[in-house]
This record gives C-alpha cells, structure tokens and sequence, in this order.
C-alpha cells in the first residue's frame, strides 16, 4: 500500500537548524516509496521566495512535489488554513493514498490538529524543542502519533516502520 508524507514547509523542511538534514529526509521518502506533498500556510511569503523553495525542494527530491498552499489570513475563516485540514484532504484525494496511509509532519500544533481533524497520523518535529512559551494555545487534545527530532529521523523511522 501507498503512504503519503504531507510536510509542513516553515520550521519543517526550509528554516531548521540544519536545512541539508531536512531536505535529505524528502530522498529517504522517496526511496522508501512513499509520495510527499508540502502543505503550508502563507499569507504574507513573497511569491519569489516560494518559487525559490519549490526549486530547492524539487532538486532535493529529483523530481517535482505536489504543493498545497493556503495564502489566507487567520481571521479569513477559510477550511484550508491549517489547523483546518482543507489542504491535506486536497493532498490525499490527489495521491490517491487512502486517509489510513497518510501522515502529516510538522513542526507546529495546528500540523497535528489538521492532522486529527481528518483522522491521520501525525508526527511532531521538535527542532526548537517545541514546548517553547506561546506555541500551546493550539494543542490537540491527544497526543502526535510520533515525535521526532527533526525530519529525517521521522523519514527514517517511518519509512523503515512502514515500506
């Protein structure tokens, strides 16, 4: 069976400490026949540089990723925006992957709350060690799946937990 690994883009892939770490876990993805897809919020990036990272990720990966993005405010009331799980159902319905298959991986809580809201897994980052002051006011009511120091250790572990 297909999996699909929906990744966050700011604090996830692009803006880690260690960027070349991250873009290394797409490969292991992919090598492990999983499909990924990038889902973001973005309101305010400028259009360049997120033609700039689609180049990065697309070379990091050898090949084209399909991208869900929801360029809306907070306070817009859209079903994209994450926490709200608009973009990762677009990702799943176009991969094709069933919902039981899919994982969203991110570093924030509204990741794993888009996550839930759908009823796939979903697997923390913690690059900054996420239980910094002013991220809590969006927690899931349960737990993430998996937590991960950063995104390849979640590439290696899930790909060899299950490929």
């Amino acid at each position: 069976m297909p999996h699909l690994a929906i990744l966050d883009l700011d604090g996830t892939i692009l803006g880690t400490p260690d960027d070349d770490r991250a873009l290394s876990a797409l490969r292991v993805f992919l090598a492990g026949g999983w499909h990924i897809a990038i889902a973001t919020n973005q309101p305010a990036r400028v259009r360049s540089d997120l033609c700039a990272a689609r180049v990065i990720i697309a070379e990091a990966a050898g090949r084209d990723v399909p991208w869900y993005i929801c360029n809306h405010d907070i306070g817009d009331g859209c079903d994209c925006r994450k926490p709200q799980p608009g973009l990762l159902k677009c990702a799943i319905d176009d991969c094709g992957v069933p919902a039981i298959s899919a994982w969203m991986i991110g570093d924030k809580w509204s990741d794993m709350l888009a996550a839930q809201r759908i009823g796939i897994h979903c697997c923390l980052v913690e690059w900054f060690g996420y239980r910094r002051a002013g991220r809590t006011q969006m927690q899931p009511t349960k737990p993430p799946d998996v937590y991960c120091r950063d995104l390849l250790v979640a590439a290696e572990l899930l790909t060899g937990v299950y490929t």
